[in-house]
């Protein structure tokens, strides 16, 4: 395993090369590039709603008044990387209502004699309204989507906006960064340095600081991968409308393996890795 290789302190990570290993040094290329967190800023990839034993307050299966917003729950909402998002619940986006349960929580703990009072937080309303990326906190690999809908999220997803809330600016593209995020680099890395915790204990989980110490290769306007993306959300939405396994259906699947594979061949070009280092990586998803 690659990660026995590592040693992790406080979140500095070194890499030890054993002899013969040939993961070492692809991670170590891969980790030159600048990490998520210092392109977009710490509070653009964040957690989203934290009901903290409250849920039943907020969440209902109809919508009405104008408080109301799509919520995305885990897998169901996101079944898998460029997939459309679906839900079936809503939240009351009601932050007196949050407030009011809060100053509850706050009086049990002084009660009780706690240190610090457990908080329901609703998330910045803003980014659910802008263009986004989410990203399953659990899975066996890096899932994520994109989608400009105005939604919300409980914990089991995380989102990913750019600093100025667009799709695309001119130092960096939701498109792009979603290519790279669902690549087959991008796994790998994280399953190299045990970032994809439980993989083979329980239910695999990706924490949010980890996340954000993804090394994404710096955007140049110029490579093809954000017109791919766009083809890989629109391939998904078809065959989410077709019968599974009709001749359409098998037909669009297999133009969705294609398109991938396009995607993860620019990426590699983006990490500079060579034919035998693209091998490893390869034979390990």
């Amino acid at each position: 395993q690659a990660s026995q290789a590592l040693i992790s302190t406080e979140n500095q990570y070194s890499f030890k090369e054993r002899k013969g290993d040939t993961v070492q040094p692809i991670l170590l290329k891969i980790k030159n590039s600048p990490t998520l967190e210092s392109l977009v800023g710490k509070d653009h990839i964040r957690t989203c709603i934290t009901f903290t034993g409250k849920k039943d307050y907020f969440v209902k299966e109809e919508k009405d008044p104008q408080n109301d917003y799509p919520l995305l729950e885990g897998s169901f909402s996101l079944a898998s990387p460029y997939a459309p998002i679906i839900y079936k619940n809503y939240i009351n986006y009601d932050l007196k209502l949050r407030d009011k349960l809060n100053e509850e929580y706050k009086k049990q703990s002084i009660k009780e004699n706690k240190r610090s009072p457990m908080v329901i937080g609703l998330g910045n309303l803003e980014q659910f309204k802008s263009p986004k990326i989410f990203i399953r906190l659990s899975d066996k690999r890096v899932t994520a989507s994109y989608t400009k809908e105005i939604v919300t999220a409980d914990l089991s997803l995380y989102i990913l906006t750019l600093p100025d809330l667009s799709d695309r600016n001119n130092k960096l593209s939701l498109f792009y960064l979603l290519g790279v995020l669902n690549s087959k680099v991008v796994t790998f890395y994280m399953k190299g340095l045990n970032f994809i915790r439980n993989l083979t204990t329980g239910t695999p989980q990706i924490r949010l600081n980890d996340m954000r110490q993804i090394p994404i290769p710096v955007y140049t306007k110029n490579n093809n991968i954000e017109d791919l993306v766009g083809k890989m959300l629109s391939l998904n939405k078809k065959l989410s409308e077709e019968p599974e396994n009709s001749n359409e259906w098998n037909s669009i699947k297999s133009e969705i393996e294609k398109t991938d594979k396009k995607i993860d061949e620019e990426v590699y070009k983006l990490y500079g890795l060579t034919p035998e280092e693209i091998k490893t990586i390869e034979k390990s998803n």
